[in-house]
């Protein structure tokens, strides 16, 4: 990693002595049979204080996201890894919102006073819906000096829908989520996803959105089925400051030219404790960071515990900016854990070649990631699925930069499929979590089979690519 002014980033420990060359070469059985249900046990107890101490949550920035990092480094071998902070600052938009349709004021999610640049604005106009898919630029004709009402999680991303509605003289947009809607089959994009693609992107028109789900844009959607209805925005936006940081462990031993990283977000919401989001992830890697201490590795790991990722991918987003194009080709890929003790879990894996996705920098290696878990699941008599590749968690930004991505989530606030119940149990029409972003998030709201699975997993994967890269595609072509 590039230690500079510009990266902020803090020297923990570097001067220790190298791991032990005599460890023996890490196996994947081995490393999976230190992993254990007490150790997880003890690790929520102990992640779950730090939140109860500070206010009942670890959103970034907090006292108790400041706590979680310390609390992560104290778990670290420090003979074994090196362990550094990365510090950087953002900035949140805190909007007020209203919005009235027809005299009406539905519900929403949140909004944006203008994409990229959050300015304040009201918008007065007729709200239009926008047909078919709204991919293609014919959806948008007649849409002059009004607001579209689109549809998302089409075939096609925000970005594009965004882009196409305002060339065509759109003055406003209502981005609504209609899991119901036969033309929203694809995919129900969470709030995270279009919080992602709406901050900091200078390819997004400036245009005040509104973004809406569920009972609440079904409602308008049976407004618009009367035609076009008169409508207001109003966005005021403020700005809130926060500073905070990323957590790295590398091995000391291994190619520190061939890297693997893994990483999970340890912030979370100020609505309560974090621990399934995503505790779970966090503390799988300190175990397996614990475990693999016991172990020589050919190939460096890097864990990553990333900052501000509740507020856009603020921290693995800042990691892959800054990192020359002499690191970037060190890594061989990202592997993400977020959410893997979901209660009414599925075994979700993330697809990073998904073809209806397509990467801003198109990467190798992906397929063999995602097979890598599906072929583990398998092996050990498990049955899994293919997640959603959303932009809503931190392997994306690996994705943005031409690094190969893989990982496991096992739901958050979607609703599990009879298809689902079928594979995994549980109870079809719930979430996989329904303590999703909430205060019931705490110790209590662990499944700790799929957490043991999503851990082991973890393990496996580590230890594999720790061991060999022989068949992956790396180094990668230098990029064009």
């Amino acid at each position: 990693m590039k230690i500079s002014d510009l990266l902020l980033s803090v020297l923990v420990s570097s001067a220790l002595a190298a791991a032990d060359p005599a460890l023996p070469l890490v196996k994947s059985n081995q490393l999976r049979r230190l992993i254990n249900k007490s150790s997880l046990r003890a690790r929520v107890r102990e992640l779950h204080g730090i939140a109860m101490r500070n206010g009942g949550h670890r959103a970034a920035g907090s006292p108790g996201s400041v706590e979680t990092m310390e609390w992560i480094e104290n778990q670290i071998p420090t003979n074994y890894y090196n362990v550094e902070r990365q510090y950087f600052e953002f900035s949140i938009p805190i909007n007020s919102c209203s919005m009235t349709v027809n005299g009406t004021q539905p519900g929403f999610d949140f909004c944006f006073g203008s994409l990229g640049q959050h300015i304040n604005t009201t918008i007065t106009a007729p709200l239009a819906l926008v047909p078919n898919l709204g991919c293609e630029a014919s959806d948008y004709t007649g849409f002059a000096g009004k607001i579209a009402f689109i549809r998302s999680g089409s075939t096609c991303d925000h970005k594009l829908q965004f882009n196409l509605s305002v060339a065509a003289g759109a003055i406003g947009i209502v981005s609504a989520s209609i899991p119901d809607d036969t033309l929203n089959a694809r995919r129900d994009i969470d709030l995270n996803t279009r919080r992602d693609l709406s901050l900091d992107d200078p390819d997004l028109p400036n245009v005040g959105v509104v973004y809406t789900s569920g009972p609440n844009a079904q409602a308008v959607l049976e407004m618009l089925e009367n035609g076009d209805q008169p409508t207001t925005i109003d966005i005021q936006v403020e700005w809130e400051y926060t500073y905070t940081a990323n957590v790295f462990a590398t091995t000391k031993g291994g190619n520190q030219s061939s890297i693997i990283t893994v990483g999970a977000h340890m912030d979370g919401v100020k609505g309560g404790p974090g621990i399934n989001d995503n505790g779970s992830g966090t503390i799988a890697q300190i175990e397996v960071a614990k475990a693999l201490s016991n172990f020589s590795v050919k190939n460096a790991i890097r864990f990553c515990w990333w900052g501000g990722e509740e507020q856009g991918l603020r921290g693995s987003r800042h990691y892959t900016t800054q990192l020359s194009a002499a690191e970037k080709s060190k890594i061989v890929m990202n592997l993400n854990f977020d959410m893997i003790a979901s209660p009414n879990y599925r075994y979700g894996v993330l697809p990073g070649d998904d073809p209806l996705v397509p990467p801003r920098n198109p990467s190798t290696g992906s397929a063999e990631i995602k097979q890598h878990f599906l072929d583990f699941f398998a092996k050990t008599g498990r049955n899994a699925v293919l997640a959603d590749l959303v932009p809503s968690s931190d392997h994306w930004p690996f994705l943005d930069v031409g690094i190969p991505v893989g990982g496991i989530f096992m739901g958050a606030g979607g609703l599990k499929s009879e298809e689902e119940v079928t594979l995994f149990g549980g109870q079809a029409g719930v979430p996989y979590d329904s303590c999703y972003h909430k205060a019931c998030d705490d110790k209590q709201n662990v499944n700790y089979q799929a957490f043991m699975t999503g851990a082991k997993a973890m393990a496996d994967a580590v230890a594999t690519y720790g061991r060999s890269i022989k068949d992956f595609p790396f180094p990668r072509p230098a990029a064009v």
